[in-house]
């Protein structure tokens, strides 16, 4: 298929007038492919042709991360239209690049390796793996972080192991403002950098943003889990249908801020796979994540011109809250400032939450307010030293200090409270 944005098949973009792009996006979006039907082709030399500043083609698609990607489509479709500089940049780029992932797969294999000794299970997210699974060069896919999926109960083990193995925490943690740090609060995504500065790992076991949180800890997809061969070695990985669903539990969680990761859909469902389209969407109902799910494929169909199958977009067209969600997205692209607020995120969450995620998400928030502000915390007792038989007093103490802490300041009330929905799971 392969036409993409504003094309006569596509659901949300073609019906959308206000959808008006710069050149330089359109471009950027045509060469988010590996290989471009004679179409589109000629699409991306007509828009190499237009006044073009170069400089913002190459910063935007630095953000966006499709590099690589576009050197490709620019290298061997208009290389005698693009300034020879430009694709120099690119050029210099890539090979920095290809050097920087072979690095990656080296230190994720030696990680993989040692969590193993340890009898820990982990599952390599996204990243090099990925590459190798959805891309017929995996060089394409332009280079991250390391993810790494640990089950909950092996976290503070993996922690360990990090720590005594060339890595640090980082610092800038988020805390709560009201509680405690105890050790639920470890069970969330962990950011960890090496050393000397060469690599960095995110150690986790779900995916995590404010208002927004999804287990990876779940039985079903660690016994679905795949073993696969990657670079010489064997690795676990969660099955094709789960990871399709898991990217695009993934992109959602961030808003689709970088087209990248609308690639990464496009061509894991570009490519035969033998799918099980009905065991796909069983499981992503399942998962609560059937919306998200719609989304992603509804941006790779409509951007990039993904062969999505019939009955995923026989889904999207009954779901009017997912077509919203993709029109939000698509005209964020076209924005200076692409960025959502945290009210505008929280409505896209809310739109691509299934039924019962989010009435779970409801009584969450419910469960774990009336914790906070009812269950005594360490500070409680350090603030005044009760004798055993009086602990019960604590419980008045509670509200009473809340109240003489953030009664008189709003601002700090309410900075408090999106603190606490931040760590909800």
């Amino acid at each position: 298929m392969e036409q993409g944005l504003g094309s006569a098949t596509s659901i949300v973009a073609a019906r959308d007038s206000k959808v008006a792009w710069r050149a330089e996006l359109q471009l950027l979006v045509a060469c988010a492919r590996p290989t471009a039907s004679p179409e589109t082709a000629e699409r991306i030399r007509a828009l190499a042709q237009e006044p073009m500043e170069w400089p913002y083609v190459l910063a935007l698609a630095g953000e966006h991360g499709v590099r690589p990607l576009l050197y490709r489509s620019l290298h061997c479709i208009c290389p005698d239209i693009v300034p020879e500089a430009v694709l120099k940049d690119l050029l210099d780029f890539v090979r920095s690049d290809v050097a920087h992932n072979l690095s990656q797969n080296v230190e994720l294999l030696r990680l993989l390796e040692g969590l193993k000794a340890r009898g820990i299970a982990a599952i390599p997210f996204k990243g090099g793996v990925l590459a190798s699974w959805a891309y017929a060069d995996p060089a394409l896919r332009e280079s991250g972080d390391i993810d790494i999926v640990v089950r909950k109960r092996d976290l503070r083990e993996a922690v360990a192991f990090l720590a005594t193995h060339g890595y640090r925490r980082r610092t800038t943690e988020p805390h709560d403002a009201i509680e405690d740090t105890n050790d639920e609060q470890l069970g969330r995504y962990l950011r960890f950098d090496s050393t000397d500065g060469l690599a960095s790992v995110d150690l986790q076991t779900s995916l995590e943003a404010p208002h927004f949180a999804f287990a990876l800890d779940s039985d079903e997809l660690w016994d679905r889990a795949v073993s696969r061969t990657f670079a010489g070695q064997t690795v676990l990985s969660f099955c094709a249908e789960d990871l399709l669903i898991l990217l695009c539990v993934h992109g959602t969680k961030d808003v689709w801020f970088k087209l990248k990761w609308i690639c990464d859909i496009a061509e894991f469902i570009g490519s035969d796979r033998g799918f099980n389209w009905d065991q796909v969407l069983y499981r992503a109902t399942h998962l609560r994540a059937k919306r998200k799910l719609l989304l992603g494929c509804l941006l790779a169909h409509d951007l990039l011109g993904a062969d999505a199958p019939e009955r995923i977009l026989a889904h999207v067209r009954q779901e009017p809250t997912v077509r919203a969600a993709a029109e939000t997205i698509i005209k964020k692209y076209s924005l200076p400032n692409r960025r959502f607020t945290d009210a505008e995120r929280a409505a896209l969450y809310f739109r691509t939450d299934d039924p019962l995620g989010r009435t779970s998400r409801i009584l969450r928030y419910g469960r774990r307010s009336l914790k906070v502000i009812v269950v005594p915390s360490d500070n409680d007792r350090r603030c005044l030293s009760l004798p055993n038989w009086l602990s019960p007093a604590y419980y008045l103490v509670r509200p009473i200090r809340l109240m003489a802490k953030f009664g008189r300041s709003p601002r700090l009330a309410v900075q408090a409270v999106r603190d606490l929905f931040e760590r909800l799971d």
